[in-house]
């Protein structure tokens, strides 16, 4: 087999074959190719089904097609999940579900960031840097139970960066956060 772009076109040539109804003057290149995989949709959510798909092409229908889901540092190790399917007749996209599930994994990997790869036969490709959020809702209230409104706060979980934030008119948060044990510092504003 000949590769072109180490991997770059994520395609090998696999066959040249000679036409001789056409007396040599014309010849087919098959190429046995795997697109960067995508994840949707695009607000990825901590237990909410997540679609995999990409677009394979070269192979025969049937051909199994797996979707290897890594920490982007630890490619050399075990995928956290792989998840299975195969060919279709009709178009040569391939579709998969996966829930991330972090009450599973939260104690074996170091953040929710990941990268998906795909393959089929030889080729492989992967995707962009995902990362998977959860929802963060709370109502901010006083010391006589009253809700705090349009309040500044600082949310801290061990292991991540401090974030900044304000409740809206009603006390609320509402945030998209990676996974964690969140700590609310409410801001005194003669601190600032």
């Amino acid at each position: 087999m000949l590769g072109f772009g180490d991997g770059v076109w994520g395609a090998t040539l696999t066959a040249l074959q000679f036409d001789k109804a056409f007396q040599g003057s014309a010849f087919r290149v098959e190429v046995a190719f795997v697109s960067p995989p995508e994840v949707l949709p695009a607000e990825r959510i901590v237990g909410e089904p997540l679609t995999l798909e990409c677009a394979v092409l070269g192979f025969p229908v049937g051909k199994p097609v797996e979707f290897r889901i890594f920490e982007p540092f630890n490619l050399h190790g075990d995928p956290i999940a792989t998840v299975s399917g195969e060919t279709g007749e009709e178009d040569r996209i391939v579709t998969v579900e996966w829930t991330y599930d972090h009450a599973e994994h939260k104690d074996t990997i170091s953040s929710t960031r990941f990268v998906v790869i795909a393959g089929c036969g030889d080729s492989f490709n992967i995707s962009e840097p995902i990362e998977i959020l959860e929802r963060f809702e709370r109502t901010l209230a006083g010391a006589g139970g009253e809700p705090l409104p349009e309040t500044d706060v600082l949310l801290r979980a061990p292991g991540r960066t401090d974030i900044e934030a304000r409740s809206d008119a009603d006390g609320k948060l509402e945030l998209l956060l990676p996974p964690a044990k969140y700590l609310v510092e409410v801001l005194d504003e003669d601190d600032e």
